[in-house]
């Protein structure tokens, strides 16, 4: 049941589906078969309780989350959007900071309760750019099948390389990027994409 949500690599869900999603994350974590999450927020969300998406959840996968808000979001809805990998919206989106408690300024936003217009996350770059009414989820469908194509170890040792740095400060992340990169020499994947180059081809990525 879990693997029909996915196809070509790509699982495409509703935000409040989160019961779905994490049942098909602790199905496929690590198989290959999931190499993009499309998010979308096609409505406005006011409190979705328990069938929310963490921001923790995903901020500790492997693959990319993409997330698409075409209404109001606020509250967990507001923080997935928002720590997705790459956040495409609508125009006449609005994201709804009221229901946040935060102590600190966040991504360069004035501590105070309000409704922020995507034009104005553009600029602070928490979001890839709002887009014209109808746009932003075909738009934000092509990236994801980009992404589906590309070589999966890649970009998994590409995400772990800014979590690392993040984390663990420059000099260490570095060293660690090195060390992924370095390994990236060693797959299955490097060797497919280097013949399928020199045969002039399009490469069929395994994950390994």
């Amino acid at each position: 049941m879990n693997s029909e949500l996915i196809k070509n690599g790509i699982l495409r869900t509703e935000f409040e589906n989160g019961p779905a999603l994490q049942a098909v994350l602790n199905e496929k974590r690590g198989s290959g078969e999931l190499r993009v999450i499309h998010l979308l927020f096609r409505r406005d969300f006011e409190g979705v309780g328990d069938t929310s998406i963490s921001a923790d959840l995903l901020g500790d996968l492997d693959v990319p989350v993409v997330s698409t808000v075409t209404g109001k979001v606020d509250g967990d809805a507001l923080i997935a959007a928002l720590s997705s990998h790459l956040c495409f919206s609508e125009a006449d989106a609005s994201f709804d900071f009221r229901t946040l408690a935060l102590s600190i300024d966040f991504g360069g936003f004035p501590n105070r309760p309000r409704i922020v217009a995507p034009t104005e996350l553009l600029s602070n770059g928490l979001i890839n750019g709002p887009l014209g009414q109808g746009d932003a989820v075909s738009i934000a469908d092509r990236v994801v099948s980009t992404i589906a194509e590309r070589a999966p170890m890649a970009i998994k040792a590409t995400l772990e390389s800014v979590r690392n740095l993040s984390l663990k400060g420059s000099e260490e992340g570095f060293e660690k990027e090195l060390e992924l990169f370095a390994g990236l020499f060693e797959t299955n994947d490097m060797r497919l994409g280097t013949k399928a180059f020199l045969a002039k081809e399009k490469p069929s990525f395994k994950g390994n």
